[in-house]
Parts: structure tokens; sequence; C-alpha cells
């Protein structure tokens, strides 16, 4: 009845792999971390739905091209997988403001996303992973046409770590990013002491 202690799994470029399979994998590894769905074009939904059910430590997903999926997924992953650090549904088109909202608000230690290809994802949805993702260093908006770069550049100044990407549409650190978090919680620390 599984792998109960498999932590990682990649999958990736398996087409046969769909719905059903990935209901048989949230029941039998419910240790996972790590999964790679890239390219499984049978995947929607479903499975995904399942699988943020009954995988709840995954830490890292990647559905990249899995174009089946829809805000189902995104709104799932978000009330269950709370640990969650980094997610790649790059190419994926069915996604809006609504998934992400609710992505950003359940997975708060949320660094890395690439949302490459999400026409229908606005600045609204930038906006909440800036409100409520504060350690998001990596984003990847190229072909999000409703994300302008006067948009881009507000959620740099609201994130404070980021700078503006040169090889894609999006964020990555700044080369001083984790000395500056590490002064940044110094700080707070030594003023809430004080209080």
């Amino acid at each position: 009845p599984g792998c109960k202690r498999l932590e990682s799994l990649n999958i990736s470029d398996c087409p046969k792999v769909g719905d059903a399979g990935l209901q048989a994998l949230a029941q039998g590894c419910t240790k996972l971390r790590f999964l790679n769905l890239s390219s499984c074009e049978g995947i929607g939904d479903t499975g995904v739905v399942a699988v943020a059910k009954g995988c709840r430590k995954l830490q890292v997903i990647s559905l990249f091209t899995c174009t089946s999926i829809t805000d189902i997924s995104l709104k799932a992953i978000g009330k269950r997988c709370k640990g969650l650090l980094s997610l790649n549904v790059g190419r994926c088109g069915g996604l809006t403001d609504a998934g992400v909202a609710a992505l950003a608000r359940g997975c708060p230690k949320l660094s890395a996303l690439n949302l490459a290809g999400s026409k229908a994802v606005s600045e609204r949805g930038l906006g909440e992973l800036a409100s409520n993702c504060a350690g998001l260093s990596t984003l990847n908006v190229t072909g999000c046409e409703e994300i302008t770069l006067n948009g881009l550049r507000a959620c740099i100044d609201g994130l404070g770590f980021v700078a503006e990407a040169k090889t894609f549409f999006g964020l990555v650190p700044t080369a001083d990013a984790v000395p500056r978090k590490i002064s940044a919680q110094q700080y707070m620390l030594e003023t809430e002491a004080a209080l």
C-alpha cells in the first residue's frame, strides 16, 4: 500500500500519468516533499486536489505545462500545503487572480513561483503575492499580459529584497538579500525585546 517513506518523486514527461495515478499516490505517499509532474498532460484538477489533500508536507511542486489545471488546483494547494516553498505552474493557462490569491493567502512561506503564460493573472494577483508572501524572492510572470512593468516595480518595492530579473519578466533575489533579511530580523527582535 504505497511508499510511505517516499519524500521525492520526479515523474515529469509521463503523458500516461493521470488523475487516477495521482489519487493513488496521494493515498500511499503522504510524506512527499518534492513532486515534479512537469509535462504530464493527463493531469487535471482532480489529481492535483487529491495530492494537496494527501501530501500536505509538499514544499516543492512543479506542474509546468500541465495545461488542464485551473484555479481549483491553486485553491487546493493553498488550503492544504501550508509549508509550500516553490511552485511552478508556468504554461498552465487556466489560472486567474482568484487562484493566485488563494495560493498566496494559504502559502505564506512561498519563495519561488512561476506563473509564466498565465494571461488572466493581473496586478491584483501580484498584489496578493506581495501582501501575503513576504519571502517571495523569485517570480516569473513572462507572458502575463495584464501585468505591467509599473506593477512589477511596485511589487519589488513592497517585497524589499528582490530586483527586476534580467533574463525573464519577473523578480529575482538581490545579491545582498540574505544579509539584509538577517539584519532586518535582528532589528525586529531587538526593538520588540525593548518593549
